[in-house]
């Protein structure tokens, strides 16, 4: 029978690789097949989802994008931004966020805090008479101090974008993220099965109307990755969990996010997406009892407690030494682990450490793992490596 997969995953172009921990091992294939084959036209399901997550989130007008890049860039354009404006958000984040700001105008980072979130006092003193926006990032999943924040914006009359690329279904004092600033972005593709798709939520009416036009796009990319989609799901149906697919699921529902730069989802990628929503808080719980045992163990090395308002998207760990080093050892091992986000670090910060000083402490010792699909196993060989390490 493994040999007769071995086959079949060869003909499918999959990659047989083990891995403990991928979004993908949450797919049902039968539940977002019959989602994609209800008869409703794309534009129709995808004013399906807007509707489905403004419900399920608590969320006033969200507008679905191809990717939480394009909701970002959407945001700097309702802002109408000159050259000499500028934004501010913290260093230690994607560099991707300041190369898009240069686009428009000039990005200024700012420190964070023990718990790597952007300082709000660091915020306050970078404020002058250019200054147009704050980006506040819920880093990981780790809510900011959002609320001290929104006052500084207010005070100062400066728009307040929340980015919560990384917390899907983050609570802060029961109010979802995205209820926080004026214009709130999202990303599908570190929460959920899908490696592109976001959206924009719309909190200040006077970008409402200006948002519609700026969204209108239409997808030349339906087809293909209705097959591609189509293929991973099918493969799941027949293979279940025996079969590790993250590359076939990845690039099949994005091609890794950079080969077809696509601002508008298809029709799989929305069915996926509405069943994704219903299992957000189910995940983020199954995220808690996986932290809450690593902390047991584990103690200071984890930055993360059960005060903590997080939705664990990765749970950040401290090292010893640097992670750059050492996070091969840990994706050797299977499990989800990336740079997030040291190099970036030293990109935003042009290498002047010494002016961001708890982020350059921080920065090269932190590593962030993923724990949806972890079992009781796999956390106890994670811990040992930790200890290790």
């Amino acid at each position: 029978m493994l040999q007769i997969q071995k086959i079949l995953a060869l003909l499918w172009q999959t990659k047989i690789k083990e891995r403990k921990a991928y979004h993908y091992l949450q797919l049902s294939g039968l539940l977002e097949l019959k989602e994609f084959f209800k008869i409703e036209s794309t534009l129709n399901k995808q004013k399906k989802l807007e509707k489905k997550i403004e419900q399920k989130l608590k969320l006033k007008k969200v507008f679905i994008t191809g990717s939480g890049n394009h909701a970002f860039e959407l945001a700097l354009k309702l802002l109408a931004l000159k050259k000499t404006d500028e934004i501010i958000l913290p260093v230690f984040t994607c560099k991707k966020l300041g190369q898009i700001i240069e686009k428009y105008c000039k990005p200024v980072f700012v420190d964070v805090t023990k718990n790597i979130t952007v300082n709000p006092k660091e915020i306050q003193k970078k404020i002058n008479k250019n200054t147009k926006a704050v980006i506040a990032i819920h880093l990981y999943g780790q809510a900011c101090e959002i609320q001290k924040i929104k006052e500084i914006c207010a005070k100062n009359k400066i728009i307040l974008i929340e980015d919560c690329a990384h917390s899907l279904g983050l609570k802060i004092k029961n109010k979802n993220a995205g209820n926080f600033g004026d214009l709130s972005i999202f990303s599908f593709r570190k929460s959920t099965n899908l490696a592109n798709g976001g959206f924009i939520c719309i909190n200040n009416a006077k970008f409402e109307n200006k948002i519609k036009k700026l969204n209108e796009n239409k997808s030349n990319f339906d087809l293909i990755k209705n097959l591609f989609g189509l293929k991973v799901l099918i493969c799941k149906i027949i293979f279940g969990n025996s079969i590790k697919m993250p590359f076939l699921v990845y690039s099949s529902l994005g091609f890794k996010g950079n080969l077809i730069n696509d601002k508008k989802l298809s029709r799989i990628e929305l069915s996926i997406a509405l069943i994704e929503i219903e299992k957000i808080k189910n995940q983020i719980q199954k995220r808690i009892t996986c932290a809450k045992y690593l902390k047991n163990k584990l103690k200071e090395k984890i930055l993360w407690t059960e005060k903590s308002n997080s939705s664990l998207m990765r749970l950040p760990v401290l090292l010893k030494e640097s992670s750059q080093k050492n996070w091969n050892l840990f994706y050797e091992q299977g499990f989800e682990v990336g740079s997030w986000y040291y190099t970036d670090f030293l990109v935003n910060c042009k290498n002047k450490q010494k002016n961001f000083p708890v982020a350059s402490k921080l920065a090269n010792k932190i590593m962030p793992i993923g724990l949806d699909g972890l079992k009781k196993s796999d956390l106890n060989e994670l811990i040992e490596l930790i200890k290790k390490n």
